[in-house]
């Protein structure tokens, strides 16, 4: 009992002599950890954005305040003054806020964060991490020109609804949604717009002057900054057709011994089959006036082939080649041409003759390496008479045939191709042509 009133009097003593409650919930380590779970934002430059609170490990009363903050370039990190610093603490609950200014700079922000309580203070080196962005339409231009030339007819419609060697880029804004204008002012029902691609096509006239052509977009963060814009020159065309080679023969020929020779300025040759006995020939060039399949053309000049037949070999291939033309500015090329057969041809056509269009360059090659026979299948078929051929003993073709140009300018030749039947029941009598005509229509600046 008189140990119980001595633990009594000591636990009064002390009392007395401390005058204070004794508090048991005081920390003894400063916070330990700190975490934002939403973290590397990309914010828009222009847009105020509050994060969460943290979420903390630490005792008693914890208070929050920004340690450094820093932009990041290039790995360099760089403070960032008072003045410029765009975040903002929650002092209670650690939650950050970043109001961007027209001042503040575009960049990889990182917030160190300091937290307290009772038994001190921790820091959290680059604790939340914003990518401060401009979200504004980002639009460019494309080109491959220096000069972006529109082509139009005399009546200020253009050749092709597209623009060529230009197209926009953009980002942040759908193509649809990109604006155009146009100085001076566009014609009253022509308008300017962008296909799916960011090409620029035009519907409608326009007049022979030149137009600076702008573009800009506006979405949700703001209207673009950068309005590129080029000049759309405009040039009218007129539509010009010229003779490029007609095929004019005014005497004979029959070169015995000869499979390659040059007449009239074109060039004959053998590309397949046998070699002829001495003295014989497979070409007759005349101007025959009575063996025509057609009496209205007594007075056209013919251009004979013979499909010989030596050794019971039948099969052979011959060429005329024309001189080389300029596809240059040349929009279509039309080929006339007739085509004689004076026996029964077969609706097959393993006797015909067909016109061939070439790169002179391609042909060339071909020649040189004597591969025309395997090349001649791959060059650009314009006429051939197994279309047109049926089971007469006589029969004469003529067609003019377009086709546009498929060459952007370079050297071409037309190749007429007479291919003898594959057998010796077809292979007789004689084909040739009495027409060979090439025109061009060329576009010319007006």
């Amino acid at each position: 009992m008189k140990k119980l009133i001595y633990i009594f009097f000591a636990f009064l003593l002390v009392g007395c002599l401390t005058n204070n409650e004794v508090d048991f919930n005081v920390p003894d380590v400063p916070p330990e950890n700190l975490l934002y779970h939403r973290n590397d934002l990309t914010v828009a430059h222009n847009r105020a954005v509050q994060g969460d609170a943290p979420e903390v490990i630490s005792k008693g009363t914890t208070t929050f305040d920004i340690a450094e903050v820093v932009l990041i370039e290039d790995s360099i990190r760089t403070d960032v003054p008072e003045e410029y610093n765009p975040f903002t603490i929650d002092i209670e609950t650690g939650q950050l806020s970043l109001e961007p200014t027209d001042g503040t700079t575009l960049g990889r922000y990182h917030v160190s964060v300091m937290a307290s309580n009772e038994a001190g203070t921790s820091n959290f080196d680059d604790a939340f991490r914003v990518m401060l962005v401009d979200k504004r339409p980002e639009l460019s231009l494309e080109t491959k020109k220096d000069s972006i030339i529109l082509y139009m007819d005399e009546e200020g419609t253009p050749l092709s609804s597209q623009v060529e060697s230009v197209s926009v880029v953009a980002e942040g804004v759908f193509l649809s949604d990109v604006q155009i204008e146009a100085s001076p002012e566009l014609p009253a029902s022509t308008t300017i717009s962008l296909d799916a691609n960011g090409r620029f096509h035009v519907r409608g006239t326009l007049e022979n002057e030149d137009y600076i052509i702008s573009i800009s977009a506006e979405n949700e963060y703001g209207v673009s900054e950068n309005n590129p814009s080029f000049t759309l020159y405009t040039k009218m065309l007129k539509i010009e057709e010229r003779e490029l080679f007609t095929m004019h023969i005014d005497q004979g020929l029959k070169p015995d011994n000869e499979d390659e020779f040059v007449f009239a300025e074109i060039d004959f040759m053998k590309i397949d089959g046998p070699a002829l006995p001495n003295g014989q020939t497979w070409w007759n060039i005349a101007v025959d006036r009575n063996n025509h399949p057609n009496v209205d053309r007594r007075e056209n000049f013919i251009t004979r082939n013979y499909a010989r037949n030596y050794d019971n070999v039948s099969t052979a291939k011959h060429v005329m080649v024309t001189p080389e033309m300029s596809s240059e500015n040349m929009e279509v090329m039309t080929i006339d041409i007739g085509a004689v057969f004076n026996n029964i041809t077969g609706v097959g056509g393993e006797q015909r003759i067909e016109a061939r269009v070439v790169k002179a360059e391609d042909y060339q090659e071909a020649l040189d390496a004597g591969s025309i026979n395997e090349a001649y299948e791959h060059w650009t078929l314009a006429f051939n008479s197994a279309d047109y051929q049926v089971d007469e003993k006589k029969l004469f073709i003529h067609q003019s045939i377009e086709i546009n140009n498929p060459f952007e300018g370079e050297d071409f030749r037309v190749v007429v191709v007479y291919v003898h039947g594959l057998t010796s029941a077809v292979n007789r009598g004689y084909m040739g042509i009495d027409e060979l005509g090439i025109r061009g229509r060329f576009l010319v600046i007006n």
